[in-house]
């Protein structure tokens, strides 16, 4: 890939494989797991609703549009313009995506959840909630292995957490397992989430802020119940 602008990390994708727009990886993400950590840049997605947990995609290079390069999200490009025009017009209900919460997958470890972004697997904490039950003085590490979904925690949205009123991964772990996060694991995950062929399938209402006021926002949010199944 040529590295876009906005690729912080000193991540070499000299030898990973050419993409061209319009082609996929195979379905199954998770068996190719290994592969694309190698590569250094890969996508971690929600256990509850399967949108990405961060904005990072491919953008196609003008000058070479067989090229693609990428194109790591707002909050770590602001003021870089990305390298192509983007899949999707990012905006305020899209912000949502960059704010993850790593729930424990035991009780043993403490707190319930650690919160922050999200980039190339590692989340980045930025704070803890809630309280533990006892005293927790050891301090908390700077980032937290979250692999494509689950690695030393569980990664969600903070907003789907609190839609599940802020349960224990123990709640939702049998989600990803089901048939509605398996068919939107086959169309959208990859190296990293398919902007692109989400928006081609006219599906990105998924990816509005479930909770904003608007239609899609809310069809977002019916959706993301009927996952937990709560009513909406």
């Amino acid at each position: 890939f040529p590295l876009a602008r906005s690729l912080l990390r000193p991540s070499p994708l000299s030898h990973a494989e050419k993409i061209s727009p319009g082609q996929h990886h195979s379905p199954s993400y998770s068996s190719d797991f290994n592969l694309q950590r190698k590569m250094g840049v890969f996508g971690t997605f929600c256990q509850v609703c399967a949108m990405p947990l961060q904005q990072n995609c491919y953008v196609s290079v003008p000058d070479n549009p067989e090229m693609l390069a990428i194109y790591r999200g707002a909050w770590e490009d602001a003021g870089n313009p990305p390298a192509g025009p983007l899949p999707i017009q990012f905006g305020p209900e899209h912000e949502w995506l960059l704010r993850a919460a790593a729930l424990r997958c035991t009780p043993a470890q403490e707190p319930q959840a650690l919160l922050g972004s999200v980039q190339d697997g590692d989340l980045t904490i930025t704070g803890g909630g809630p309280a533990p039950p006892r005293a927790f003085t050891d301090p908390l590490p700077e980032t937290v292995d979250l692999e494509d979904g689950v690695g030393e925690r569980c990664g969600v949205h903070e907003r789907c957490w609190e839609l599940a009123g802020k349960c224990e991964f123990e709640d939702i772990k049998g989600i990803a397992q089901g048939e509605s996060w398996q068919e939107l694991e086959k169309k959208y995950h990859a190296q990293l989430f398919d902007f692109q062929r989400m928006r081609e399938k006219d599906e990105a209402w998924m990816i509005v802020d479930p909770e904003t006021g608007s239609e899609e926002g809310q069809r977002n949010k019916a959706r993301i119940l009927q996952m937990l199944g709560k009513p909406a």
